[in-house]
């Protein structure tokens, strides 16, 4: 199986909660959607890592562990939501949701989004 999670808000909590629940996942296929840059500040400011294999597409996630299909590239300022991290949290969640639907994974979480910045 493969779990599907998506980032959310890149410029709020998600890339930590995402580092600090992961240890607590059971062992499985975990392909996250978002941006590389948010979980690597993650990483710096909680101090934990997250073996993380970037792919481009679900099928290539042939073994147990985390991985990362990077939708949307670039930086993102750490808690200020504007514009275009909500235009990115939508194509994060769209992009997981068309792969849930074609049945390239099994399962979808979402991190928390900024509201305001969707609409």
């Amino acid at each position: 199986m493969r779990y599907g999670i998506t980032l959310g808000d890149p410029t709020g909590i998600s890339a930590e909660v995402l580092l600090k629940g992961a240890e607590k996942l059971p062992e499985g296929t975990y392909i996250i959607y978002g941006s590389l840059q948010p979980i690597l500040s993650a990483q710096r400011k909680t101090g934990k890592k997250l073996p993380l294999k970037t792919i481009k597409e679900p099928e290539e996630a042939k073994e147990k562990g985390f991985y990362l299909i990077e939708v949307v590239e670039g930086s993102f300022s750490e808690g200020k939501p504007d514009k275009k991290s909500g235009e990115a949290s939508v194509k994060y969640l769209e992009k997981a949701v068309d792969h849930a639907l074609e049945g390239r994974i099994n399962s979808l979480t979402t991190l928390p989004i900024s509201k305001e910045q969707i609409i």
